[in-house]
Order: C-alpha cells, then sequence, then structure tokens
C-alpha cells in the first residue's frame, strides 16, 4: 500500500517491491520462507482487503463495523510468510524457532536486533573449510595428473633424424629408478 500510494507504483510493482523487502528482513531470522508467487498472493490479497474496508468506510453497520475492527485487529498480528514445515526441520536452529513462536503469539514482546555474531562465525568456519577442502581436492588432482604424465620416448631405428640428435636427447632421458632388485642373470645350459 505504502508504495503504491506514496512512490505512485503500479500495484504488482508495489507487491513485489514489499515482497522483497519482507524477505529481507525474514532472512535476518534465517527462516525458510514462501515462495515468492504466495508472498505476493497474501499482500495482494490484503490490499484487496483494504481496498473494499475503504470502500464500505462510511457505511455505519455493525458488520461494517465489526470488519473494520477485525481488519485493525490482523495488522497488530505478524505479516507471517515463513513456510508452513519451518517448525518441523531440522536445519533451523531452536534460537530461530523459540523466536518465530514468540511472534505470533505477541508480535511486540521479541523483534530482530541483528545479525547473530556466533551463527555468522559458524558460517564463515563453515566456508573456509569448504574452501580448504576444495583446494585440497585441486592440488591432488594436479599431483595425480602430474603422477600420470607420459614422457614421449622416440626410437631411433623408426626416427629419420640424425644420431646426433637422437643421441643428445637419449642424453637428457634418465630412467626412473626401480625399488625392485635386479634378477641374476639365469645360466643356460649347452
Amino acid at each position: 500500500m505504502y508504495q503504491h500510494h506514496v512512490f505512485k507504483k503500479t500495484v504488482p510493482d508495489s507487491v513485489s517491491a514489499t515482497g522483497e523487502k519482507l524477505k529481507a528482513i525474514w532472512g535476518k531470522a534465517k527462516l525458510t520462507t514462501k515462495t515468492d508467487a504466495n508472498i505476493r498472493k497474501n499482500i495482494k490479497n490484503l490490499f484487496e482487503e483494504y481496498q473494499a474496508l475503504k470502500k464500505d468506510r462510511n457505511r455505519i453497520t455493525d458488520g461494517a463495523e465489526l470488519k473494520r475492527k477485525i481488519w485493525k485487529g490482523d495488522l497488530e498480528d505478524l505479516f507471517d510468510i515463513s513456510s508452513a514445515d519451518v517448525l518441523e526441520r531440522r536445519d533451523i536452529l531452536d534460537e530461530d524457532k523459540s523466536f518465530l513462536i514468540s511472534q505470533r503469539e505477541d508480535g511486540s514482546s521479541s523483534s530482530i536486533a541483528g545479525v547473530d555474531v556466533a551463527e555468522v562465525a559458524k558460517e564463515k568456519k563453515k566456508k573456509e573449510a569448504a574452501k580448504k577442502l576444495e583446494n585440497r581436492k585441486l592440488k591432488q588432482e594436479a599431483e595425480t595428473e602430474r603422477l600420470l604424465e607420459k614422457v614421449p620416448y622416440l626410437r631411433s631405428g623408426l626416427s629419420s633424424s640424425s644420431t646426433t640428435s637422437s643421441e643428445d636427447e637419449d642424453g637428457d632421458f634418465k630412467a626412473p629408478a626401480t625399488k625392485l632388485p635386479r634378477r641374476a642373470p639365469t645360466k643356460q645350459l649347452s
């Protein structure tokens, strides 16, 4: 409503902007939220209820008065965009779950003060550990590639190059040291 009336945005644009701001606020609590489409639908329904009440603002009937009181009471409740299974999920901290429950019961009893320093430190450690693991994997892959490289070997009989160049190439080549002892030559019977 604010985006629509003050900034003169269209209803869909104001609904989207409000939804983005809501998700940013709920993101501070680290709670999973509904999908963007469902959030926009809830905001639009609230706006349409407001428009309907605005049309009937001059009615003095008991029903109209009751609708206005109910709507005002609902505005003071939490505009809940958390996902339906947020309290059953294991990846959500108990502290965040208790915060949500307290907000649903009485919104004025608690508030989001800022960033949870302990949670940020945990996330930073997890990211650093994941980065170190990735670096170790890359180093291991590079080492494996280096060890598995094939050494080019040119045979002098198949090559048409001069003997001096093949001698130079053979002079640079060193066979890898073997760890197994050499076998003694076998004696042949004549």
